[in-house]
């Protein structure tokens, strides 16, 4: 069974390391999206389903980000704009990060809802640990 959630509030750690700024530097995240597809494969046994084990499949990670670069110094404006961002006249420079990985290290735990369902209720993007990696998305 194969399955595609949109989870449209994701928290991002290590941003700064990503974007190659001083952890000084406060990058704010706009906005995140993360689409998750995935399949389900039943365990069964002839007295009934032993286990639902989940498999991702692929993971599209949006992270829209903007710094106030009133007081940047201008290495770090310039790390800024190699990483994608574009400078804007007031004193901004915003940016977006897309990954779309299907080798990432995914962590999950099914927890199934009293009347049966379960869905993907948080994710959890870790840029800082290498180029990336998202973590923890947990289904319950």
């Amino acid at each position: 069974m194969n399955f595609k959630t949109k989870v449209d509030d994701a928290e991002v750690y290590g941003i700064n390391k990503f974007l190659n700024v001083s952890t000084d530097v406060d990058v704010c995240i706009e906005d995140t999206s993360v689409t998750i597809e995935y399949e389900l494969h039943l365990n069964l046994k002839e007295w009934g389903i032993k286990s639902v084990d989940v498999f991702i499949k692929n993971v599209i990670c949006q992270i829209d980000w903007e710094v106030d670069c009133e007081e940047l110094n201008d290495a770090d404006k310039e790390a800024l704009i190699k990483a994608g961002g574009k400078q804007y006249s007031n004193d901004t420079i915003t940016g977006s990060i897309c990954i779309d990985d299907t080798d990432l290290k995914i962590e999950n735990d099914v927890k199934f809802n009293e009347d049966g369902s379960f869905f993907i209720d948080s994710v959890c993007i870790e840029l800082g640990r290498c180029k990336y990696n998202c973590n923890s998305i947990n289904l319950s």
